[in-house]
């Protein structure tokens, strides 16, 4: 039976109506409207087309992780009582890939875009959005079953160079698990989910910043002007980040290609200044950028550059076709988007004329779980996929709020912040991300001997964090509940000010 899950997001209030939010196991939106008496109700084609246009990430040459790596119970199946012919519509890889080339779709086509996921099994009824969301003993799908894992004998490329070879063996001693990487029944495309597995694929474990200018010098694809931004780009993140992988941008600048955008070029595309093509390696920038030291489009290209710090794909000597995306699917994408602005612009903001950093509130809040984790390893953040780094926040941060559920939520919040104008939050769902916040902060960074005044301090540097350059607030942050916690916290450890203990 092809059993699809879906997990419940939030609700929204879009175009006067109401709409529950779900995601499946591909990481795709679905959309039910919800009536008066909160009953799901298909939504009209045309509120359906405009959410998916807004919803919607490409899912092309992504790399797919292996299905079923994570088996939580907070899945959800749609029932018949709930759904016309016991199915949803929901987007489709097809839809995906129309929308990522700027096509709209409309009443006329979007029968050649939409996903109908049928066939669902009709154990579970939650027709009240009350119902809870976590679904006991609801049996796994065979298509997303775990599968074995599958390894297999790859022989490193041999090096005639006897300094090479003794880095090798000196560097980058981590052990190699199966669920770091993922090798496709073609035998030849590998997904890498820890980079730390390139060592079973790659001839070398480390690289030195010589290594990097000398390929970024070698390269005809980079022109004179871009080489200096990137090796002063280099020379930051392995000064600042000594134990992120230098290995990924080093095999992307051997092959990577700067190419210059006209003004109009670049607005067919939808883009402002500069992206990343991962899947052909090429740095998109407007030709008339300023790229001066401190200049907005520096930022920009900066950001981009992490992105080549993060995103591969290499065809091998061994005529392999290795990717490394953080993402799953599209489940995690903004946690690119994120981890570049922690990684290339907040050590370095002093260095802008102007503060904002990109990403709005989703970026604040990121930054603030990072920093409440003590001695946080970057290299889980850089250089892990998603589901590696929400393993790492359930190890550092003890909450019941699950990082899949944060994660789901910030991706939502991040299409409600940059579509405000049209997405209203009509619930008080996206509170469990303060919660969470606040939970990370009272567990690891406040301390019992701390004074009220330190406390108070730490308390309003954060909420001052989480509100930085967000023009848009309404309905999205709720800083209260921080506050509660650090009250309670503390209450708890009979904490009182200075001025109330004279």
């Amino acid at each position: 039976m092809n059993t699809h899950l879906y997990r419940k997001i939030s609700i929204i209030k879009f175009n006067n109506k109401r709409f529950q939010v779900f995601r499946d196991e591909l990481g795709r939106y679905a959309f039910l409207e919800l009536d008066d008496n909160n009953k799901f109700h298909y939504p009209k084609v045309e509120d359906f087309i405009e959410l998916a246009n807004m919803f919607s990430r490409d899912l092309h040459n992504e790399a797919m992780f292996k299905k079923g790596k994570r088996n939580k119970a907070n899945r959800l199946k749609f029932t018949a009582s709930v759904l016309a012919a016991t199915s949803v519509i929901a987007c489709s890889t097809i839809l995906f890939n129309q929308l990522q080339a700027d096509k709209q779709f409309d009443n006329n086509n979007v029968t050649e875009y939409i996903s109908v996921s049928d066939d669902y099994q009709h154990e579970v009824v939650f027709e009240d959005i009350s119902a809870p969301t976590v679904i006991e003993d609801i049996s796994e799908p065979t298509e997303i079953k775990e599968e074995e894992s599958e390894d297999v004998n790859f022989v490193p490329n041999s090096s005639d160079d006897p300094d090479k070879q003794e880095s090798i063996d000196t560097s980058r001693s981590t052990q190699i698990t199966d669920d770091m990487y993922y090798v496709h029944d073609n035998g030849i495309e590998v997904d890498i989910y820890n980079s730390a597995a390139l060592n079973k694929f790659l001839g070398y474990k480390d690289v030195t910043i010589d290594d990097i200018i000398e390929v970024v010098n070698n390269n005809p694809g980079i022109d004179s002007k871009m080489k200096p931004i990137i090796i002063d780009f280099a020379r930051d993140i392995m000064k600042t980040y000594p134990n992120v992988d230098m290995r990924v941008f080093y095999e992307n600048m051997k092959v990577v290609k700067v190419v210059y955008e006209t003004d109009e070029s670049i607005a067919q595309h939808g883009r402002s200044l500069a992206w990343f093509d991962w899947a052909s390696q090429e740095i998109h920038i407007n030709e008339n950028s300023d790229l001066t030291e401190g200049s907005y489009a520096i930022m920009i290209v900066r950001h981009e550059l992490c992105h080549v710090l993060m995103l591969l794909r290499l065809n091998t000597d061994d005529h392999l076709i290795i990717r490394c995306v953080q993402k799953d699917g599209n489940y995690g994408e903004f946690i690119q988007e994120c981890t570049a602005v922690l990684i290339s612009a907040y050590p370095f903001e002093d260095r802008y004329e102007f503060t904002d950093l990109g990403y709005g509130i989703v970026s604040n809040e990121f930054r603030a779980i990072v920093e409440a984790i003590p001695n946080v390893d970057y290299s889980v953040i850089v250089n892990q996929d998603v589901h590696g780094i929400e393993d790492y926040l359930d190890e550092k941060i003890d909450s019941d709020i699950p990082p899949e559920r944060l994660f789901d939520l910030m991706e939502l919040q991040t299409n409600v912040y940059y579509n405000f104008k049209y997405v209203k939050v009509d619930n008080e769902d996206f509170k469990a991300i303060y919660q969470y916040i606040a939970d990370a902060y009272t567990q690891n960074v406040l301390k019992p001997n701390m004074s009220y005044e330190e406390i108070m301090q730490i308390q309003n540097n954060l909420i001052d964090r989480l509100n930085k350059d967000v023009d848009y607030t309404e309905g999205l942050q709720y800083t209260d509940v921080i506050e509660d916690e650090f009250n309670e916290y503390i209450t708890m450890h009979n904490i009182q000010s200075n001025n109330l203990s004279k």
